[in-house]
């Protein structure tokens, strides 16, 4: 992935509520379970779109790219 993708991935991960602490790593790490097809994906897609981004202002809306 690009500097500039990665950096459009960033953001879009820190404002994301599946984006959690996790004590164990002592990181923010995604708490959606996806396959290795999915993962590659968005890791190694065109252009990053996530399907499970979730804002993290609003709690009832669940945004699916």
């Amino acid at each position: 992935m690009d500097d500039t993708a990665e950096n459009s991935a960033n953001l879009l991960c820190e404002n994301c509520r599946n984006y959690v602490y996790d004590e164990d790593y002592d990181e923010f790490v995604c708490s959606v379970n996806m396959d290795e097809d999915e993962l590659v994906r968005l890791l190694y897609g065109s252009k990053f779109e996530c399907g499970y981004y979730s804002p993290t202002g609003d709690e009832s809306s669940d945004y699916l790219a």
